[in-house]
């Protein structure tokens, strides 16, 4: 038996949190398609089943234009064949793929037959209801090609209301033109206002957002989202499946791992994740490793990665063990050079910055340098023979067992 039509009736697309910040950039259109393929997918199965839609329905579910709807959906789908999508990992590790396995395209039929690529399948099926489930036809209203992914990133922070991002985040993770990271204008106009007025203009949420300078620089961006009043129900039940779930994850943490947790989340971390590092780890090494990280945040596009990777390995602990362990070398070089110095001089060299107090600290021979000097006599060297001449000494007081 082949493969059943889809109907477009009202479908949701749920995905996970990591391809929602996964690093891509696709048009409004094929993000249109996509979203209409991913929707209808059988969701509660272990792997991908192929899907067959119609065209027609396509290009009236993604409200494209009728006039050159089917080339235009016909050049969306070769496109998602080809788009990459790279996944990054807190570890700094990062996974490349495409959105679509295969696509059969009918044309007498005027259906699309494709196959979601199967690397993606922990994306997409078998999702716990806290993930962020989303109607499709929502995504779809937004005209800006930035909008339906930055909504998406807003809205699964929904329970923590306010949080921060870096603003090289958006300009990596969304792929950005070069000219946003370089003019701030840009930036605001061509991107961020645009996309929020949009999300405020016809979404489920309503988001403010301040920006953040670290000297002459915007560095961050601080949001605050609210959920507006409606009696959308399958809103009210998704909501609630989400609090219950992150609620019920884990017990309520007490005042001192709540406010580390908001400094996690407030980064960038997400809810669940910011609860188990809370949970799992002492709150010195949390809060040592997340300081040693915003330190480091140059050397990174993924300050919340950075963050986990740190926390997780205690690269703060490591680093302090380092330089603990490289003092006491130098301490211990300091005393053998204090001992030789001593050996050959009868005095230790006290090092004082760029100065140095030379200091007497013995008044009589040690055995070495009685050793010296009963054998070799004048010849046991200037230093021995000083040292003895300011004792008052002479060699055959030496060789006579005199000392001092």
């Amino acid at each position: 038996m082949g493969t059943e039509i889809k109907e477009l009736d009202n479908p949701v697309l749920k995905m996970s949190n990591r391809l929602i910040e996964g690093r891509y950039n696709l048009t409004p259109i094929e993000q249109k398609v996509l979203i209409a393929m991913a929707a209808v997918i059988s969701k509660n199965t272990k792997e991908f089943d192929k899907v067959k839609i119609r065209v027609k329905d396509l290009i009236e579910f993604c409200e494209i234009e009728e006039t050159n709807g089917y080339k235009l959906v016909k050049s969306a789908t070769k496109q998602l064949l080809k788009r990459t999508l790279e996944i990054q990992y807190a570890n700094g590790d990062w996974f490349g793929t495409h959105w679509l396995q295969s696509a059969y395209y009918k044309h007498k039929d005027a259906v699309i037959e494709y196959e979601i690529d199967k690397n993606l399948k922990y994306d997409f099926l078998n999702l716990y209801k806290a993930y962020l489930a989303t109607p499709a036809k929502l995504l779809i209203k937004f005209d800006n090609r930035y909008t339906p992914r930055l909504y998406n990133l807003l809205k699964k922070m929904i329970k923590v209301k306010d949080f921060e991002y870096e603003i090289e985040y958006f300009c990596d993770r969304f792929m950005l033109p070069e000219s946003y990271r370089n003019k701030h204008t840009h930036f605001e106009k061509k991107f961020m206002k645009v996309c929020v007025d949009e999300i405020n203009d016809k979404s489920d949420i309503f988001v403010e957002y301040k920006y953040i300078k670290e000297g002459r620089s915007y560095t961050n961006i601080h949001f605050s989202v609210t959920l507006k009043k409606n009696d959308n129900i399958e809103e009210k039940v998704e909501v609630k499946s989400l609090q219950s779930s992150s609620d019920n994850n884990d017990d309520k943490l007490y005042d001192e791992q709540q406010k580390i947790y908001d400094r996690l989340v407030n980064r960038g971390i997400g809810v669940r994740k910011a609860k188990s590092l809370v949970k799992k780890y002492e709150l010195a090494i949390i809060e040592r490793n997340l300081r040693y990280a915003v330190q480091q945040k140059e050397t990174s596009t993924n300050l919340p990665g950075l963050i986990i990777t740190f926390i997780e390995q205690d690269i703060a602990g490591q680093n302090e063990k380092a330089k603990k362990e490289a003092k006491e070398r130098e301490e211990e070089r300091q005393k053998d050079r204090i001992q030789a110095y001593e050996l050959f001089h009868g005095t230790v060299e006290v090092d004082k910055g760029h100065e140095s107090e030379i200091t007497t600290v013995s008044d009589e021979l040690n055995d070495i340098e009685v050793e010296f000097i009963r054998t070799k006599g004048e010849k046991a060297g200037k230093h021995f023979i000083e040292k003895m001449e300011r004792l008052g000494l002479t060699v055959e007081d030496v060789r006579a067992g005199k000392r001092k």
